[in-house]
């Protein structure tokens, strides 16, 4: 009997080292979970910040195709763009129908001004043609 004790007795030492082992491990794991986890929020605020404007020290210019400002509803509220005459700005509302056109008259003519009202109707045309100003109000 004794040498059943024995032997349980030894089992219970290997069963201790084996438990003993695993929650060492276990910590660890633990340790480096946490330590990258806290890592990746000091590295995530780091690169994600709140953002800040920062005084620039040279003037940079914005370089782009086009550029569309939008309302709470996306609707397009200003629009910077080109068509086939030239470059175009759009003004709209907030219903996103065009309210003002600044842009390059028709076959490369002079500078061109249209104004519309709330129903998309066009109440004054200004035109700077070589031949002289033309005004169309509507």
């Amino acid at each position: 009997m004794s040498d059943d004790v024995a032997g349980l007795r030894a089992e219970l030492e290997q069963l201790r080292l084996r438990l003993i082992r695993l929650e060492t491990r276990r910590t660890a794991r633990v340790g480096m979970l946490v330590l990258g986890l806290a890592l990746g929020l000091v590295v995530g605020w780091a690169t994600l910040g709140p953002a800040q404007a920062t005084q620039q020290k040279e003037e940079k210019d914005l370089v782009c195709r086009s550029l569309r400002v939008v309302g709470p509803t996306g609707k397009n509220l200003i629009f910077l763009g080109r068509d086939q005459d030239g470059g175009i700005l759009e003004v709209s509302g907030h219903d996103g129908d065009v309210r003002a056109v600044v842009a390059v008259a028709p076959m490369q003519g002079g500078g061109l001004i249209n104004l519309f009202d709330a129903n998309k109707k066009l109440r004054l045309a200004l035109e700077g043609a070589n031949a002289g100003a033309r005004i169309d109000k509507r």
